[in-house]
């Protein structure tokens, strides 16, 4: 993947990448479940320097070193990007302009998703934020 562009539902918000990304993923958490009003949050990592991102966007500093974007106005998420990997930004997948090329290398935070949320893929499942975490 590179070369990839996307946008918010309105398209107030546009961002590009000229780089592949460093990471990709599903996080389960509840932290990221609820940012993004769902069951899971899809997420491609990309370093900050190669990511332009434009519009009028609000931030929300939504735990300790922590900042999720969103569109000012329709308010989509739109990134997260926390102290724990500064040189990072994790775009929202749902926001690529074509979704179907992302591909997640594994699940994280798996122990914590939803009771009612059975997945049938071959991706791997971790217990925490990153792949050194417990494989389950």
């Amino acid at each position: 993947m590179t070369d990839l562009t996307g946008h918010c539902m309105c398209g107030e918000v546009r961002w590009q990448a000229q780089a592949a990304p460093t990471w990709s993923g599903i996080c389960h958490c509840e932290d990221c479940r609820r940012a993004v009003s769902g069951p899971m949050m899809p997420f491609i990592g990309f370093d900050r320097a190669i990511l332009n991102m434009q519009g009028d966007m609000c931030i929300n500093h939504s735990s300790a070193g922590v900042e999720r974007g969103y569109c000012a106005k329709c308010y989509s998420p739109m990134f997260y990007r926390s102290q724990q990997w500064p040189e990072e930004c994790f775009v929202m997948a749902a926001t690529l302009d074509d979704p179907n090329v992302f591909q997640p290398q594994a699940h994280l935070f798996y122990s914590e998703r939803l009771a009612w949320v059975e997945l049938n893929d071959s991706v791997p499942r971790y217990a925490g934020a990153t792949i050194e975490t417990e494989e389950l």
